[in-house]
């Protein structure tokens, strides 16, 4: 539970250092009427940071990005996430705006996740709740995981011992958890599933209409 508490902490940090940050850097870069349109907080998925910049800060972009490159030195792309998730797929639209690829890999909870941040789903922000649920897997314990993406559910609970199930729609989200298992060295523990959730687990019996 200590060292639970301690993730928990971390994140708050992380997550309040991002919310704050950026906005407070660029007063005297952005005009003062346009300054609370910059985002409270952007994500790092690895070392590409995740924003989403308004269209009232166009002219502002190029600024923005340089600041945000200057904030952690080891970051390698900026994406300007410019839809919301679309799609079976719950895959949103990104442009890049500095670097030259959205590949990643990105590291939580003790494990690799390698991903093109522009075709799968992944929610940094779910950290905490991730480690949440991790926590209370046991060993030898049955596990159904759908909607799995790269495997950010999926991998922990391998890890802790039990026989886990992952259904996933998205095809190249398929490719990266199989590719994550074999980071992790958790082949063979993992049964992948790709496919529509609802419609395996309503025609496998487990799920009534």
């Amino acid at each position: 539970m200590k060292g639970l508490q301690s993730l928990r902490q971390r994140y708050i940090e992380m997550s309040f250092r991002n919310r704050v940050t950026l906005r407070d850097a660029m007063k005297g870069i952005i005009e003062e009427p346009l300054l609370p349109l910059v985002p409270k907080r952007f994500d790092y998925i690895g070392d590409i940071a995740v924003i989403s910049i308004p269209a009232e800060l166009g002219a502002y972009r190029e600024a923005i990005v340089l600041k945000i490159l200057s904030m952690r030195g080891n970051t390698r792309a900026v994406l300007n996430k410019v839809s919301k998730l679309e799609g079976e797929r719950r895959v949103a639209h990104f442009e890049l705006l500095s670097g030259e690829s959205a590949e990643t890999f990105h590291r939580e909870n003790g494990y690799t996740y390698r991903m093109d941040v522009r075709k799968v789903f992944f929610n940094p922000r779910l950290y905490w709740e991730r480690a949440r649920v991790a926590s209370k897997v046991l060993p030898g314990e049955s596990i159904l995981v759908p909607f799995a993406g790269v495997g950010p559910f999926v991998l922990p609970s391998a890890g802790k011992g039990a026989m886990v199930s992952a259904i996933e729609i998205n095809p190249d989200a398929c490719v990266c958890l199989k590719e994550n298992l074999r980071l992790n060295k958790l082949e063979g523990k993992v049964t992948v599933i790709q496919g529509d959730a609802e419609f395996i687990l309503c025609h496998s019996g487990s799920l009534k209409k």
